[in-house]
């Protein structure tokens, strides 16, 4: 995993899951700082949907870098989902 590799997931997973893709959410925020991924997206749908999709982006990550993730930050709400993985 370097740099590279995670700006490149993170333009990936913008395209999938935001308006040019399955729409899922309104708006995306993924920032990468420091081998710590923060991923944000507000969405219209339910908390069950929040919840399904954390865990969702939580096995991309994991089946894409084959690296164990340390979550460091969970925040789901009926409409938000906040997640802050920080890479071993």
């Amino acid at each position: 995993m370097n740099d590279d590799s995670l700006k490149t997931y993170a333009a990936f997973s913008f395209d999938l899951f935001g308006k040019n893709g399955l729409k899922w959410f309104n708006t995306i925020d993924i920032q990468i700082r420091d081998k710590i991924l923060i991923f944000r997206g507000l969405h219209d749908l339910d908390e069950f949907f929040s919840n399904y999709f954390s865990l969702l982006y939580k096995n991309l990550l994991s089946e894409y870098f084959k690296l164990e993730i340390i979550t460091t930050l969970e925040e789901i709400t009926s409409n938000l989902i906040h997640l802050e993985f920080k890479f071993k």
